[in-house]
């Protein structure tokens, strides 16, 4: 179990975004936090990619060639 300590306002806050979507303030903040987690993994994947992109291990594809790719699949 968690603690999470709110100052008055901002219990407010997410009371009334809880109440709006017809949820506890317990279901608001788990979804909050794990789009939050969802995001950062996000994020570190987006990271990884541009790094294998500049080092040259990995290669960018020009929309004109994934459409002649797939077009080619359909010959």
């Amino acid at each position: 179990m968690l603690t999470l300590e709110l100052n008055q306002t901002e219990e407010q806050e997410f009371l009334y975004l809880a109440e709006q979507q017809g949820k506890s303030i317990n279901q608001l903040l788990k979804e909050i936090m794990q789009t939050y987690l969802e995001d950062v993994h996000d994020a570190s994947l987006a990271d990884a990619a541009m790094d294998d992109l500049i080092s040259g291990k990995s290669t960018t594809v020009s929309f004109d060639e994934v459409k002649r790719q797939i077009n080619a699949l359909d010959d």
